[in-house]
Parts: C-alpha cells; sequence; structure tokens
C-alpha cells in the first residue's frame, strides 16, 4: 500500500512539472547582410578562423602576448570565475542526492529499566534521517541553469582573452608607429640644424638677413620640442604594456619595425553565423536568452507542487533495545506540498521573469546588430588605409624632390626664398607623418577585425 501512494505521488508531481518544462532553443540564425556588403567567405583562410598567431605575425608581438596570457591577473581572475561557477555545477548535481543526516542520543531504558544502589541502564541509540523534495523538473531546471552560468563564465574568460591580446597587439603598433615617428623626427633635427647653419653662413655673406636666421632657428627648437614629447608617449606607452604583462616598467621592450609588419594575404571575415560561435559577447548575450528561459520555467515550476519524502531509521530497536537495523524503520513519510497562500506571489514573479525574457532576446539582438556594425567598419578602416598608402607614398616623393629642388633655387637663385624653403620643408615632413599613421592604422583596423570577428580560432 505504501509503494502503491508512493508511485501515485510521484506520477503526479512528475505529470503537473512536465508541462511547465521546455528546453532552451539556441539561436541558429543572424541577419544574412550583417557585414553590410562586405565579400563573405567560409573558407579555413578567413580571419574569424584564424588564431592569433595567425594574424599577428610578428616574433616580438608574439612573444609579448605569451607572456601577457601567461601573467595577466584579469585573464587570471577570469578563470577563477570558471573554476567558481564550475563548484555550483557540481552543487546543483548534488541537489539530486537525498539530505542524510546522523545522530546519537542516550536515554534510560523505557522498558526493563531498573535501578539498583542509584545505577540506572541506558539504552544507546544511532539514527539515521533522510528527506528528499522529489522535483526532477525543478532540479533540472536548476541544472541548466547552472551550466549555463559556468558557460557564461567561459564566454567572459575568452572575451578577456581577445581583449587582452588586441590590446597587447594596438599597443604594441602604437610604440612601433612613435618608434617610426621618433625616427623622422630625429632625421627633421639633423636637417634643420644643418639648414640652420647653412643661413646664419648665408647671412654672413650678405645673401640674407636674421629674420631668415630666427625663422629657422624657431623651426629647429619646434622640432626639438617634438622629439621630447615622442620619447614622453614612447615611455608612457612601454609603461602601458608592461603594466599588460604585468611586470614593472621596461624601457627596452624588444620589438620589430612598423614598415615590417605583415597582414595576411586574404582579408576575409567569414560568414555572419559563426559570430554565434566565436564572438564571446554574443555568446553571452545568448547565454542570457538562456538563463532567462530557465528563470521563466522555474516562476512556472512554482505553481506545482513538490513531492517531499522524509524518512528515519534507527539502528537499534527503540522498544526492545536490541540492536536491529533491518526492522527498526521508525517513520517514513510523503506528501504533495501544493502553493495555496503564495499564488499571488507566484503569479508576479512568472510576469518579471517573462519581461526579463523579453528584454534578453531584444539585448541579444542589438549585441548582434553592433558586432556586425564593428566588423564593417573595421573592414572598411583597413580598405581605406590600404587606398590611402598609395598615395600617401606618392605624396612623400613628390614633396621630398620638392623640398630638394626648392632649397636649391634659394641658394643659387632670387626665385626662391627662404619662406619657400620652410613650408616645402613642412610639408615632407607632415606626409612623412601621416604616410606612418596610416600604417598604424592599417594594423590596427586588422586588431579591430579580430576583436570583432570573436577573437578567431582558439
Amino acid at each position: 500500500m505504501m509503494k502503491n501512494s508512493l508511485f501515485i505521488l510521484c506520477a503526479a508531481a512528475l505529470l503537473t512539472s512536465c508541462a511547465a518544462l521546455g528546453k532552451y532553443e539556441p539561436v541558429g540564425q543572424v541577419p544574412d547582410a550583417l557585414y553590410g556588403d562586405a565579400v563573405l567567405s567560409d573558407t579555413s583562410a578567413n580571419l574569424a578562423n584564424l588564431d592569433w598567431k595567425g594574424i599577428f605575425t610578428d616574433p616580438h608581438l608574439q612573444n609579448l602576448i605569451d607572456t601577457a596570457l601567461t601573467r595577466n591577473t584579469d585573464l587570471l581572475v577570469a578563470h577563477e570565475h570558471i573554476r567558481q561557477a564550475e563548484a555550483m555545477v557540481m552543487g546543483a548535481k548534488l541537489a539530486y542526492i537525498p539530505n542524510l543526516g546522523i545522530g546519537t542520543y542516550t536515554n534510560p531504558a523505557s522498558i526493563g529499566a531498573s535501578f539498583s544502589e542509584g545505577n540506572t541502564s541506558y539504552n544507546y541509540n544511532l539514527n539515521v534521517t533522510a528527506s528528499w523534495q522529489l522535483s526532477f523538473f525543478r532540479l533540472t531546471n536548476n541544472l541548466k541553469s547552472a551550466k549555463a552560468t559556468k558557460e557564461q563564465t567561459e564566454d567572459y574568460y575568452r572575451a578577456v582573452r581577445s581583449s587582452l591580446i588586441a590590446g597587447v597587439a594596438n599597443t604594441y603598433f602604437t610604440l612601433l608607429m612613435l618608434d617610426s615617428e621618433l625616427n623622422t623626427a630625429l632625421e627633421m633635427e639633423q636637417t634643420w640644424k644643418k639648414s640652420v647653419i647653412t643661413v646664419t653662413a648665408m647671412k654672413e655673406a650678405g645673401m640674407t638677413d636674421q629674420v631668415a636666421v630666427s625663422q629657422y632657428e624657431a623651426n629647429y627648437n619646434n622640432v626639438m620640442s617634438q622629439i621630447a614629447e615622442i620619447r614622453n608617449q614612447i615611455t608612457q606607452t612601454e609603461n602601458a604594456l608592461s603594466l599588460m604583462l604585468c611586470s614593472t616598467p621596461n624601457p627596452k621592450i624588444p620589438r620589430g619595425k612598423l614598415i615590417e609588419q605583415q597582414v595576411p594575404e586574404t582579408i576575409a571575415v567569414g560568414i555572419p553565423v559563426q559570430m554565434l560561435t566565436r564572438r564571446p559577447d554574443v555568446m553571452a548575450a545568448e547565454r542570457n536568452l538562456e538563463l532567462a528561459h530557465y528563470a521563466t520555467r522555474g516562476a512556472l515550476l512554482n505553481f506545482f507542487p513538490v513531492l517531499s519524502i522524509t524518512g528515519a531509521f534507527s539502528l537499534v530497536n527503540p522498544v526492545t533495545g536490541e540492536f536491529s537495523p533491518m526492522s527498526a524503520l521508525t517513520g517514513i513519510g510523503a506528501g504533495l506540498v501544493a502553493p495555496i497562500l503564495n499564488g499571488g506571489q507566484n503569479r508576479a514573479n512568472l510576469k518579471v521573469a517573462e519581461s526579463r525574457q523579453r528584454e534578453a532576446r531584444l539585448n541579444f539582438d542589438r549585441i548582434i546588430l553592433n558586432a556586425g556594425n564593428e566588423v564593417n567598419n573595421a573592414l572598411s578602416d583597413y580598405n581605406a588605409s590600404e587606398r590611402k598608402a598609395v598615395f600617401y607614398t606618392a605624396q612623400v616623393l613628390h614633396l621630398d624632390r620638392a623640398r630638394i629642388d626648392t632649397e636649391y633655387l634659394m641658394k643659387n637663385s632670387l626665385d626662391k626664398t627662404y619662406l619657400d624653403v620652410l613650408i616645402a620643408y613642412n610639408s615632407f615632413f607632415d606626409a612623412k607623418l601621416n604616410l606612418i599613421a596610416n600604417q598604424a592604422k592599417k594594423m590596427q583596423a586588422i586588431v579591430s577585425l579580430y576583436s570583432a570577428l570573436g577573437g578567431g580560432a582558439e
């Protein structure tokens, strides 16, 4: 009879919960035109399928990234979050196991107790109690929610990792740009130094006046101040890079040259649906969708009864005082506990959970669109840098020729003045700095594209 009653109660709890359990279906599609008019490619050579070493090939940069991935505290903290989430999943799994308790007590023998010369006989007992709330669907819902939370922490770890890689690469390329600017500024300094000597000699020969000399000296000092500022920026950039590596400031960070940097032969962005499995923030947004789904199911499950089973087992028969573990079942009970008084609160909680689920979907759609926009912008920056590099290179060559010719004409005729030479010099060096900045922007566009596509393959 007891077995039949338990079976009926279990079946009732399962059937009433069955309708409330719905499996989460992952998002499987994104807008086809997510990347605008970009050319799509689903080959292994597209950037979404390359790991970071396939994109950043500079050996110095690779060493720096490897060091950051080993030492960076933000990444280590994110890894600890994964461990914490794994413990929560383990706790959710253990919820399937009944709660057990063990206790001992002594009491004067209730039967056959004797009092002789003030002595009393005692029975010693060992009790084992068990309780179990039998709600498989609620426990399963909690377990799936804990697993989704763990996966979300893994997404966060990947986000921190790809952000760290991108940060090191961006800072490295900024450092290379500043190195190139410093070399150009030092070249300018030598040129203006010679020009000051030349124009001073021309003044002494009566070919020009003190105004020209003063103007040349002013430009020379302006270049010297630029050199001091660039060196300051280099120091600060080295410090920022050292901080990412969790090391003390290092003024001698090994590095290459900006002009030597290589990019992948084919710049293809893959297909938009890869966002769902590669980009950490998109994956985390979907985890939020999943968590909201299970939160709604959990709120719905609160409307259904819970089967509770309790029992106590004694290793000593409380009546006879004899050791008899097989026959000493002291009590077992089962019952369905259904919510009655808190029904209004449960309905309110369900509405809140459903609203949050809709909110999670809206956030997911927004993040998808933002991701596509970032890919399109990064690709546009890269293509623009490629096109501008051709024009900047030609501009530098032409202005260098004009600078040399203008200085020659000033020295050998009256057609050109020192002002013409100043303009020619400044135009040449400005064009050279523009070329350097464009090279750096091209490399940083690759970094942005790497991040926008989700940090590449692991």
